[in-house]
């Protein structure tokens, strides 16, 4: 390993602690009231928890690896939250929702089924790609941002499922 092990923990820590922060924040960005919010814990129990989950970053230091997926998973929640920033911001979180399960429940099953694997398609492919270089470089860290990848994959297909049978 080119960096100490003792730094290379606390990089991994400031990557997680950094995602988490940007799935955070850019959470709040969309939804203030958590009107959108899919994450069922999240809703249930507000801002507090939310803001509670950055601990999480912590376990860095005992696994980098889970310090890896929990930057990698943070980082790609952060990004989709802020896909639908600007239009979420300039409707409101109530015309935004309603706006959405509209255009869900217009949408045949069949377009909805193409629509989301074309969505999550691309990230599965590289999670298998990077699955793949793990295997072939033996490097257990890049497995772990494939894990990372995969783990929000799975949470989104599943928190948005769950979401879209709650609201529609």
């Amino acid at each position: 390993m080119i960096v100490q092990p003792q730094l290379f923990k606390w990089l991994i820590f400031l990557y997680a602690l950094v995602g988490r922060l940007l799935d955070i924040i850019s959470t709040k960005r969309v939804t203030p009231g958590l009107q959108l919010e899919s994450n069922f814990f999240v809703k249930k129990f507000g801002w507090t928890y939310a803001w509670f989950t950055v601990l999480i970053a912590l376990f860095a230091f005992s696994d980098p690896g889970f310090g890896i997926i929990i930057g990698t998973f943070s980082c790609f929640a952060a990004f989709s939250n802020m896909r639908n920033a600007l239009i979420a911001r300039s409707l409101g979180e109530v015309e935004f929702k309603a706006l959405y399960l509209r255009a869900w429940s217009s949408t045949s099953k069949k377009d909805r089924l193409i629509n989301t694997s074309l969505n999550y398609f691309p990230l599965l492919l590289i999670s298998a790609v990077q699955w793949s270089l793990s295997v072939l470089s033996r490097n257990g860290y890049i497995a772990d941002v494939a894990l990372g990848i995969l783990s929000y994959v799975i949470a989104m297909l599943f928190w948005g499922g769950v979401y879209k049978k709650r609201n529609t």
